[in-house]
């Protein structure tokens, strides 16, 4: 008695989704409203329940049972409606966790374990479409595809290790949620059939990220030490180069390999302790780059407006722009310790020619609106 009314109590919070939900939920709260007045009237008897010499109990107490019995097959009806109605394998579990402590009754119990053998087929289906979308998005991935699964704002590596992650969490939960199902159902040839076809994704998927780490990990010593030992400038290469335009140096592979790091921390995987250092540095490279590209922006600029006439005027200052920059361009390298003074430097004097420039571009305008 105490059992069933503490079973039947939790229709109350129960709320039912989907296209249906509506109208389950008022059925639910149909079945409580009736199972309170079984309740409610059983309270009415002239004896006390507890007192073991009072055979009307049994009487009392069987007509209670054939009431609670009947509302459990309503039930039962009510769930079976609403476990069709849900599109999802996780949405049906999550739609039988509502009901628990009513599951283990034994009317309910009987109808679910009809639904059981649905929830295998249904996800055997669910392991088919992920190992397909595995294997094509496989292809993508490799071959650099712009169908490619990967996120657009992940680097490689990372986003694709994010992806088969993903692919992993979609069919992870919904095996668990089925080892937990009855023994009757685990002894199933079905059951061994979807327990075999998930191993067989699981492993395929931990072999493809382990493959997508050991390529990355092995690349990322030699290209860090490449990459850092280039020179801070390096002049440019188009026809800007006749002017004598300079650009950051700073390598985009080095950019990629921040990110990975960065997003492969996020995804809690292990990084190489080279990586790792580089990262650790990753706010010091962002301010030196930052304030590079500003200095050679205002650098380029200058050589940009300057006239055929005007630049003998400033002979002396572009050429101390081009002495505090040449450290840069042949004897610093990412990798020394004294960069940050010779940004200092080089902004400075850039600065100050920038702003004289501009003084005397103001000043001719003005002449000739006076003219």
């Amino acid at each position: 008695l105490t059992g069933a009314i503490s079973q039947f109590g939790k229709l109350q919070k129960i709320e039912i989704g989907n296209t249906k939900g509506k109208a389950m939920t008022a059925s639910i709260m149909t079945v409580f409203t009736e199972f309170t007045k079984a309740v409610d009237d059983f309270m009415l008897v002239k004896y006390d329940i507890l007192d073991i010499e009072k055979r009307e109990f049994d009487d009392d107490f069987f007509k209670f049972r054939q009431r609670v019995k009947e509302l459990e097959r309503r039930l039962a009806a009510v769930l079976t409606q609403s476990f069709d109605d849900c599109d999802t394998i996780i949405g049906k579990f999550k739609m039988l966790d509502s009901f628990e402590g009513l599951l283990t009754r034994p009317i309910i119990m009987d109808e679910l374990e009809r639904k059981q053998i649905t929830l295998l087929e249904l996800f055997k289906t669910d392991l088919k479409d992920t190992q397909a979308i595995f294997q094509e998005g496989k292809i993508l991935v490799e071959r650099v595809d712009e169908r490619s699964p990967i996120s657009s704002n992940m680097p490689p590596i990372s986003g694709a290790l994010n992806w088969t992650r993903g692919l992993f969490d979609r069919v992870h939960e919904p095996m668990e949620r089925l080892s937990q199902l009855s023994a009757t159902i685990q002894d199933r040839e079905e059951f061994k059939d979807v327990q075999k076809l998930y191993n067989s994704l699981c492993k395929s998927l931990k072999e493809f990220e382990e493959a997508k780490l050991v390529e990355w990990v092995e690349g990322v010593e030699e290209n860090t030490e490449i990459h850092l030992s280039k020179p801070l400038l390096v002049k440019e290469e188009n026809e800007a180069a006749e002017e004598g335009f300079i650009r950051v140096n700073f390598d985009p592979t080095l950019v990629r390999l921040l990110r990975e790091v960065k997003y492969l921390q996020l995804l809690e995987l292990k990084v190489p302790e080279r990586a790792s250092a580089l990262y650790a540095k990753v706010d010091t490279y962002r301010t030196q780059t930052g304030n590079l590209e500003l200095t050679v922006n205002m650098y380029n600029d200058v050589l940009a407006t300057l006239l055929p006439v005007e630049k003998p005027l400033l002979a002396d200052r572009i050429q101390s722009m081009l002495d505090a920059l040449a450290p840069g361009l042949d004897a610093l390298k990412w990798n020394a310790d004294n960069i940050n003074p010779f940004i200092s430097k080089a902004m400075k004097i850039v600065t100050e020619v920038d702003e004289l420039v501009k003084k005397m571009k103001e000043n001719v305008k003005k002449m000739h609106e006076i003219m």
